[in-house]
């Protein structure tokens, strides 16, 4: 299952696509290199994508009013604990307009991984989030390797078997 952005978030997230023709379609750009980004941590880090390179990536997007994601984001950080020393890290990308609107979900799910903000929503247009939750995969030399849209029953083993995939090759 996976929730539809209401119209007034898709007209945020196209409305600046629109005047200048740029726009990633993460499901397009599978077997290309990521786009690369630079976001804040809650922590108050700066986080570039490529300096992940290396490691098998899981980038999610999220905001704190979609359940679907709440539920994700706890699977996602059961897989982080267990693959975290094997070369893989988790980013998720929280696309709430309120830092404590993130904080709080982070807290009450006792997240492990990074947490980055895009409030302004530059990185979700740039990997073309329309729907919520998303996860991208992303090999240890920066490929985009797999978009994986929605959250439901068998997802967090699908999640599974793709980052242990990623992680033997």
């Amino acid at each position: 299952m996976f929730i539809r952005l209401p119209g007034f978030a898709l007209v945020l997230l196209i409305l600046p696509l629109a005047g200048i023709g740029v726009g990633f379609a993460a499901a397009q750009l599978s077997g290309a290199q990521a786009p690369d980004f630079v976001l804040k941590s809650l922590a108050g880090k700066n986080l570039r994508l490529s300096e992940y390179r290396g490691e098998v990536v899981m980038l999610s997007f999220w905001a704190s009013w979609c359940s679907d994601c709440r539920a994700q984001l706890a699977e996602i950080n059961g897989i982080y604990s267990a693959y975290r020393q094997t070369g893989f890290q988790s980013l998720t990308v929280s696309m709430d307009r309120d830092r404590r609107d993130t904080s709080e979900t982070m807290a009450a799910l006792s997240l492990g991984f990074p947490v980055l903000v895009d409030a302004n929503l530059e990185v979700s247009r740039l990997y073309d989030v329309e729907s919520l939750p998303i996860v991208v995969l992303i090999d240890r030399e920066g490929v985009l390797r797999e978009v994986i849209h929605g959250y439901g029953q068998g997802s967090a083993q699908q999640y599974l078997q793709r980052v242990q995939a990623l992680l033997t090759e």
